[in-house]
């Protein structure tokens, strides 16, 4: 029998319009066949705006409201460009914005003052994973030789925020905002 108090996995973050989640999976479909990293496609592109943590549903569905109000106008963002982690993470940079920031604030704000739950992220590095931690040094190596020249500047409004939740299946969809 499940505990009432049972805790799930669940983050929040911003995707992009449809036209660009197909042009992004362009971009992870190509990790996939030519440097054999595939994790990233387990979900859409997003900037995550609030890494995994742990919460009950209720208090993540009493999120909801509060998160809407934070999202008040549409935020410009501006992708431009790759950028990598360390040797195991390939993304698409994400130019420096106050508004994105401000939100970024705003919802760790919100969910640590009434929900008690805690952003690990100190420094946010928006941007949108394309290749993840399943790429070998050799084929970073290599992934970083196809994408360093590759040109690639896109803009989109920040509309909606979504909180993802880990079902057995992955990530899903849990409250679009």
């Amino acid at each position: 029998m499940e505990s009432e108090n049972k805790k799930d996995l669940y983050f929040i973050g911003i995707l992009p319009p449809e036209n660009l989640l197909a042009e992004i999976k362009k971009f992870k479909k190509a990790c996939m066949k030519k440097f054999n990293s595939k994790r990233a496609l387990r979900l859409p592109a997003h900037i995550t705006l609030v890494s995994p943590f742990h919460s009950e549903e209720e208090k993540i569905i009493s999120l909801k409201s509060a998160l809407k109000e934070t999202l008040k106008k549409d935020i410009a963002v501006v992708l431009n460009g790759f950028s990598y982690f360390g040797k195991r993470v390939i993304y698409i940079a994400v130019e420096e914005n106050k508004e994105l920031l401000r939100l970024k604030k705003n919802v760790d704000d919100e969910i640590s003052k009434e929900h008690k739950i805690k952003s690990k992220e100190a420094d946010f590095i928006p941007h949108i994973t394309i290749a993840s931690k399943d790429l070998t040094e050799e084929n970073f190596t290599l992934a970083w030789e196809y994408f360093k020249d590759i040109e690639y500047k896109k803009k989109f409004k920040a509309e909606k925020i979504i909180i993802f939740k880990l079902k057995d299946s992955g990530w899903e969809k849990f409250i679009s905002l």
